[in-house]
C-alpha cells in the first residue's frame, strides 16, 4: 500500500498534509495520521503542532521541516499526480485498473484486493463511488 496525501479541503488540509509528510521524516507518520483523524478539533497549524508535541514528536523540527523545500516538492507533486489521476476525494484507492473514491467499507476492500490478488474478475456489484479509468 502506498499513501499519497493530498489536499482536498484548501489551506487548512495543506497544512495537516505537510506536517503528516514532516512526521515521516520523525518516523512518525502512522501516529500523527491516526491522531489527525482521530481529533474531534478542527486542526490548524498551532493545533497540528500542539497535536505532535503530545505524541513525543520534535515538534521544532516538525515546523521547520514542514516549510522546507522538501516537504513542499513532496506535496506538489503529490498534488500534481492526484490532478493527473483526476482524485477529487479523499480516500481514493487504485486497486488494480480500478478506481475507487470515498469510503470503501473495510470487509469490501478487503474482497476487491483479493479478488485483484488473484487476477479474476469479481462478478459482485462494486460501489457506486466507482470510476473507471
Amino acid at each position: 500500500m502506498v499513501y499519497k496525501d493530498i489536499s482536498i479541503f484548501g489551506e487548512p488540509s495543506a497544512v495537516i498534509v505537510r506536517g503528516l509528510l514532516a512526521a515521516n521524516l520523525q518516523g512518525k507518520y502512522e501516529q500523527l495520521h491516526t491522531a489527525v483523524h482521530d481529533s474531534k478539533e478542527k486542526l490548524d497549524e498551532k493545533g497540528l503542532i500542539k497535536l505532535a508535541g503530545s505524541l513525543g514528536i520534535d515538534t521544532k523540527k516538525l515546523q521547520a521541516d514542514m516549510n522546507s523545500d522538501k516537504i513542499k516538492q513532496q506535496f506538489e507533486g503529490n498534488m500534481q499526480l492526484a490532478q493527473t489521476l483526476g482524485v477529487s476525494a479523499t480516500p481514493t484507492w487504485m486497486i488494480g485498473e480500478t478506481v475507487y473514491q470515498g469510503g470503501v467499507p473495510q470487509e469490501e476492500l478487503k474482497k476487491i484486493v483479493a479478488t485483484a490478488k488473484s487476477g479474476s474478475s469479481s462478478t459482485e456489484t462494486t460501489p457506486t463511488t466507482q470510476a473507471q479509468k
